[in-house]
C-alpha cells in the first residue's frame, strides 16, 4: 500500500464523516491498526474537525462565506481538503440551522411575552374602567337629593382628624368618606357608631376594614336606626360592642335629627 496516496484519496474524510458502509470502514480501522502514519493522520483529521464544530458555536451565517474561503482555497491544495472542506461545511449547514432555530425561537418567545404584556395592559384598562364606573355611581349615590350630609369632626387629642357620612334615609344606606382618618395601628380596626344622643345609646354599623391607603377610603353599610349622630372610634381588632370613648376619634350630629 502506497500510504501517502491512501492518505491523499480522502477516504479518512468520508471515514469520519460516515460516508462509508460497513465493510470500508472496516478497512480504513484495520488500515489505521496497521500503519501509525495512517492512524496519526486519521487523528489529526478528528481534531480539526472538532475544532471546526467548536468554531461554529461562534460565529453566525455572516461569517460562513469566510469560513467557506478558507476552506475552498485548501480544497484547492489537495484531495484531504476537498473532503475535509465537505465535512466542514455539513457541519456548518448544521450549525446554521440551529442557530436560525434559536432565532426563530427567541422570536417567538418575545412575540409571547409581548402578547402576555399586551394581555396584562388590557387587564389593568379594564379593572381601571370598572373602577372608574364604580367611583361614578358612588358620586352619583352620594350627589343624589336625599341623601344627608353629616360632617365627623375630629375630638380631643383627635383633632386634626375627620370623616364625612352621607346618609340615603330612603335606602337606608351610609357611605363614609374615611380619608380624614390616618392608618389604623396593627392589631387596632376604626368602627363605625350609629347614636341616639337622650339618652346616649350607640349602635355598631360595622368596621372600617383595610383603612390602608387614600384610593379606597369609602365605606358602605346599611343603617335602619333613627340615628341622631354618629362617631368612629379605634378599637382592638374584630371590634367592640361597646364604643371606647378615649379613642373617639370623629363625631357629628345630624341637624335635623
Amino acid at each position: 500500500m502506497n500510504v501517502e496516496n491512501y492518505i491523499e484519496s480522502g477516504t479518512l474524510e468520508m471515514y469520519l464523516a460516515g460516508q462509508l458502509d460497513e465493510k470500508e470502514n472496516l478497512e480504513v480501522a484495520q488500515n489505521m491498526q496497521d500503519h501509525d502514519a495512517i492512524q496519526t493522520e486519521a487523528e489529526a483529521l478528528e481534531n480539526d474537525l472538532i475544532l471546526i464544530t467548536a468554531a461554529i458555536h461562534d460565529i453566525n451565517p455572516p461569517a460562513f462565506e469566510s469560513w467557506q474561503a478558507q476552506l475552498n482555497s485548501k480544497a484547492k491544495s489537495n484531495n484531504t481538503g476537498i473532503y475535509l472542506a465537505w465535512a466542514a461545511t455539513l457541519l456548518i449547514a448544521i450549525s446554521s440551522i440551529f442557530w436560525m432555530f434559536n432565532k426563530l425561537t427567541d422570536a417567538e418567545n418575545q412575540l409571547a411575552s409581548n402578547a402576555a404584556l399586551i394581555d396584562s395592559l388590557e387587564q389593568n384598562i379594564q379593572r381601571q374602567q370598572k373602577e372608574i364606573q364604580k367611583t361614578d355611581e358612588l358620586f352619583a349615590e352620594i350627589g343624589a337629593k336625599e341623601v344627608l350630609l353629616v360632617p365627623l369632626a375630629g375630638q380631643s387629642n383627635f383633632e386634626e382628624t375627620y370623616a364625612k357620612v352621607y346618609w340615603n334615609k330612603k335606602s337606608n344606606k351610609i357611605y363614609v368618606d374615611a380619608s380624614g382618618l390616618p392608618e389604623a395601628p396593627e392589631g387596632k380596626v376604626y368602627q363605625l357608631w350609629s347614636l341616639t344622643l337622650d339618652p346616649l345609646s350607640p349602635t355598631s354599623l360595622g368596621l372600617l376594614a383595610e383603612l390602608s391607603n387614600v384610593e379606597d377610603r369609602f365605606f358602605a353599610f346599611d343603617n335602619p336606626n333613627a340615628s341622631e349622630a354618629f362617631g368612629i372610634t379605634l378599637e382592638d381588632e374584630g371590634g367592640s360592642p361597646t364604643p371606647t370613648l378615649d379613642q373617639l376619634y370623629t363625631l357629628g350630629v345630624v341637624k335635623d335629627a
